[in-house]
């Protein structure tokens, strides 16, 4: 299987919820790089009517930053623009520091994310993975997260609690 298909094959199983970083959190170091602080991931329910279990999504999140902690573009997973150099857990959820590192001029796509990040136009976290859902307490469904693939920059976030 080539790479395209095993990324298309993997886009779509993966899940995705949204929490917006504040930009207050958004710093520029001096070569460019964009350096991002806020919540990737919250334990609330979102507008979806899904809460994350917090227990399996910090094993889950554990070993994604563990192995292969890259930030994405709007969940598609060939378009890398960083990785997440930091992972704290809350009662709230899990806050993360994430470095992009300014793309090449050539990279317009990259380019136009880079500069729609650094304006605070994109603002919002998210994470992708594979997980098991089963109904939870007052209607609310619970996500046990079996793998987390992707922290993604992308534009609406679901769980509007974390605004």
């Amino acid at each position: 299987m080539t790479l395209d298909a095993e990324l298309a094959k993997l886009s779509g199983i993966v899940g995705a919820v949204d929490v917006p970083f504040e930009s207050k959190s958004l710093d520029v170091e001096g070569d460019g790089t964009l350096i991002l602080r806020g919540l990737a991931a919250g334990f609330d329910a979102d507008r979806m009517g899904e809460q994350f279990d917090p227990t399996s999504f910090k094993r889950a999140f554990e070993d994604y930053l563990a192995t292969n902690p890259l930030v994405t573009l709007n969940h598609e997973l060939q378009k890398v623009l960083g990785k997440i150099t930091a992972g704290r857990f809350t009662p709230r959820g899990v806050e993360v520091e994430a470095e992009i590192p300014k793309p090449d001029p050539g990279m317009a796509e990259l380019v136009n994310a880079y500069n729609l990040i650094k304006s605070g136009v994109l603002k919002a976290f998210s994470v992708g993975g594979r997980w098991r859902r089963a109904p939870g307490p007052g209607g609310v469904e619970t996500l046990y997260p079996l793998e987390i693939v992707e922290t993604t920059i992308a534009g609406v976030p679901v769980n509007a609690s974390a605004l």
